[in-house]
């Protein structure tokens, strides 16, 4: 069931999304595989043992991510293991509920300004945008619709809309053009170039490098900074309108590819500059003033560094592609990575098949399991009742012709039962005094005896008594006898209805 489950999980969170991801990049995925091979060729996968129930289960190879509750459930009470089973994963469910934050307002759709594109519900990567047939007359056949719920206020529809027809209340457009212009007219000129970054928030530690006074890369005062809440979320005409308002260069940072925190937001931006997506970066904007940077938070001073070589680039008229270099993994990390992933691969390996000792095996174990009836608590024969009613019914209907079965009595004839008490005795030591009641709703069903008890190899005298009716110190069925046991032995005692007896198997 635990995979099942897994799968069921798995299946809610990717049916939320449009283009889900599951593989792993190619490299990770060939490292992976390569580990799994090399743990099988060391440990080949094997069946155990025969199954045999005479012999003590003593030390296993356990899957402990599978089985744990084995362990759990021998060492505390079974009511006590899946009581804080149950509150570990309730924790663990509404986990994400208590610790989100505030979130932001979702996306809206301009309604006049909508063409019925259908570009922002192809590059929503949470499934938030659907089309639906116009309603206000326009002479378009579909219109945008924002689904609240499922908006993660990313603002990629912002970026992939060329009619303006999305708004995000957070951030809207008219106050990223003004950001814009303010950034570029607030520089007062210097020696270096005029720069204009437009950051994803996710991308970079923005507190190490803007001055929030100014707006600008600290220790840089002729670069400035406005943030989006993701790089899917730029409009290639942003580009156009920095360079216009007297930006001698702009550069984007967003998060590394395959990183994106909202999935798409970077591979949607790229694909839009280099004319594969809509909206599309115009022919005449020279790609020389534009830098791309994908990175994480953790290489801040990587970007600062990069921001640098661009001024000097602007300064000599250097031509430089502006999109990012496919990036390389070196030999060296590759090696650190690869003895990274064995870590967790090694701790999988060990704990899928780590030993676990049951019981001592020198011990042996006696099994007694029983599954046994109680008498009933008011004693009622439904056969001879209804026998009697039908033999009443049937004299009834020659007399009268008319006659009606009369089945109150058996209504209410109760089919409780009493529990089943065992006493046993195991040498001179009383090892068990115990009561089981009977099952069903009703406490109409059969009583049900498992218990185990572990005892040294040897001769063992026994004497078990059961009383299955009234409570009046008496047994109903007794037991006297002595076993032999061995050691790893498992024996066990049973009751045979239709004898009345217990036995031995």
């Amino acid at each position: 069931m635990v995979p099942v489950l897994l799968f069921i999980a798995l299946w809610i969170h990717v049916v939320r999304i449009s283009k889900p991801v599951i593989n792993p990049p190619k490299l990770i995925a060939i490292i992976i595989v390569c580990i799994i091979m090399v743990l099988a060729v060391i440990k080949p996968a094997a069946s155990l043992q025969p199954a045999n129930t005479n012999k003590l289960i003593s030390i296993i190879g356990l899957d402990w991510f599978y089985l744990f509750i084995y362990p759990v459930l021998k060492g505390m009470p079974a009511w006590l293991s899946w009581v804080m089973m149950s509150a570990v994963t309730i924790t663990v469910t509404i986990v994400p509920w208590l610790i989100r934050s505030k979130k932001p307002a979702p996306a809206e759709i301009i309604k006049d300004e909508c063409t019925g594109c259908s570009q922002c519900f192809e590059d929503c990567p949470y499934e938030a945008i659907h089309m639906m047939p116009r309603t206000d007359g326009k002479p378009y056949d579909m219109e945008a619709f924002v689904i609240s719920k499922r908006c993660a206020s990313c603002g990629i529809c912002v970026g992939s809309c060329s009619f303006n027809a999305v708004n995000f209340p957070d951030k809207t457009e008219k106050n990223i053009i003004e950001e814009i212009k303010n950034a570029m007219a607030g520089i007062k000129g210097g020696k270096e170039p005029d720069i204009l970054g437009i950051v994803c928030s996710y991308s970079t530690d923005l507190c190490e490098i803007i001055d929030p006074a100014t707006s600008a890369v600290k220790g840089m005062p002729n670069v400035k900074i406005i943030t989006v809440p993701c790089a899917g979320m730029i409009q290639p005409s942003w580009i156009e309108l920095s360079l216009n308002s007297g930006a001698n260069g702009v550069f984007i940072c967003g998060c590394q590819m395959s990183d994106c925190h909202y999935r798409l937001g970077n591979k949607w931006l790229e694909d839009r500059l280099i004319g594969e997506r809509l909206p599309i970066l115009r022919q005449n904007i020279d790609r020389s003033l534009i830098r791309i940077y994908w990175q994480s938070a953790l290489r801040t001073k990587d970007l600062l560094a990069e921001i640098k070589i661009f001024q000097e680039d602007i300064k000599n008229k250097k031509q430089k592609d502006y999109l990012p270099e496919k990036t390389r993994i070196k030999k060296g990390r590759l090696a650190l990575a690869s003895i990274t992933m064995s870590i967790p691969a090694a701790l999988v390996f060990y704990f899928s098949n780590a030993n676990y000792m049951f019981s001592n095996p020198n011990d042996s174990l006696l099994k007694l399991g029983i599954k046994h009836a109680g008498k009933r608590v008011v004693e009622c024969d439904e056969f001879k009742l209804l026998a009697e009613e039908a033999k009443k019914y049937s004299e009834e209907l020659k007399q009268t012709g008319m006659a009606q079965m009369d089945v109150t009595r058996l209504g209410n004839c109760s089919r409780e039962r009493h529990p089943v008490y065992m006493e046993m005795y195991i040498g001179n030591e009383k090892r068990l005094t115990k009561s089981y009641k009977s099952s069903g709703w009703k406490r109409d069903g059969s009583s049900f005896v498992y218990e185990k008890f572990l005892l040294k190899p040897g001769r063992h005298s026994l004497l078990i008594k059961m009383r299955d009716g009234e409570n009046d110190n008496s047994f109903n069925y007794t037991f006297e006898g002595s076993i032999e046991t061995r050691a790893g032995q498992t024996i066990t005692i049973d009751f045979d209805e239709h004898e009345k007896r217990f036995f031995i198997k």
